[in-house]
């Protein structure tokens, strides 16, 4: 007897639910930038590739303090790195108070 088949998962499908089902173990931004499937799901999101840019230089924009006008990230015209940084709740020392993303968050990513 044959059994049924189930529906595919495509790429495209089976990435927000990856992200959704494990972004909430990220406990700092080295976590973050060390596990490649997340990050390069958000960095795509956000219309960003990995090749561009280096670990540090992501780093430093997911640690700028949003407050200080100069801080890294609030030195750049682009504001992509400003909406990114936005993202997330990571602490200047990469640390993480609290949850790394609200649901309001994880909504925005899932949906860019």
């Amino acid at each position: 007897m044959r059994r049924p088949s189930r529906p595919r998962r495509t790429p495209s499908t089976t990435r927000p639910i990856y992200f959704e089902e494990n972004i909430a173990s990220i406990t700092s931004v080295d976590d973050f930038l060390s596990s490649s499937r997340l990050k390069n799901y958000v960095l795509t999101a956000f219309g960003l590739r990995t090749e561009y840019t280096s670990s540090s230089f992501r780093k430093d924009v997911l640690t700028s303090d949003l407050d200080d006008a100069d801080s890294f990230v609030n030195q750049f015209d682009d504001d992509v790195y400003v909406s990114l940084a936005k993202a997330f709740n990571f602490n200047e020392d990469g640390s993480v108070d609290g949850g790394l993303l609200s649901e309001d968050q994880i909504s925005l990513v899932t949906s860019a």
